[in-house]
């Protein structure tokens, strides 16, 4: 037959249309891949396009939908992931809604990252560096409004960060006490009051 000669499992061998690399310094040889249903197999990477190998009977087998049994992410359907807490294929998860892998792989986005403190999330967007030494941590960006947050150049276009929540800006004539709060600038009108405005001037006081 025409081909390369090369694993299906360990130690069984044919010829195949095309071949994968095993994992290097563990399987290091050629393996068999674009295996259909129920062809022996040792690695994922060998089975076709919505199939993995199924390591209790080393044949390739069908990824789960949600809702089905699982011990890792390339055991579920595209768009799925699993789910350590249930142990079953579940639905990746928006932005904005709550997440706990590091590596983002149970986020459509593929970002898990904070909100505000210990509060993790899918992010739509990249992430930022928290303030060095008090937030030492990645925070996501480009948030929307009602969002939790921990600093305000994590909220989008038009919102800073008031209590922890993304929130919108003030306009002129509000109070305000840093220009973050306003869509425009925070200044003083007296010596003791601040107002959102459209431009401010620095005043040098005697002292």
């Amino acid at each position: 037959s025409e081909g390369t000669c090369a694993m299906l499992s360990y130690n069984n061998y044919q010829c195949c249309a095309s071949t994968v690399v095993g994992v290097p310094g563990l399987f290091n040889s050629l393996y068999c891949k674009n295996l259909e249903e129920n062809s022996n197999c040792l690695l994922d990477a060998q089975c076709n396009t919505n199939m993995y190998c199924d390591q209790s009977q080393f044949r390739c087998v069908m990824k789960g939908s949600n809702s089905q049994p699982c011990i890792r992410d390339s055991q579920c359907v595209s768009g799925s992931f699993c789910n350590t807490a249930t142990f079953m294929c579940t639905t990746k998860r928006q932005a904005g809604e709550g997440c706990s892998r590091g590596d983002g792989a149970d986020c459509t986005s593929g970002v898990c990252a904070q909100s505000n403190y210990n509060n993790y999330i899918c992010c739509d967007t990249d992430t930022i560096d928290g303030v060095a030494g008090i937030l030492n941590a990645k925070y996501c960006s480009g948030l929307q409004s009602s969002i939790g947050c921990a600093i305000s150049n994590q909220c989008g276009n038009g919102l800073y960060c008031n209590a922890n929540v993304c929130t919108q800006k003030k306009l002129e004539g509000a109070a305000c006490t840093t220009t973050d709060e306003c869509e425009t600038d925070c200044g003083y009108i007296s010596l003791a009051q601040k107002k959102c405005c459209t431009k401010s001037v620095t005043v040098l006081l005697n002292t």
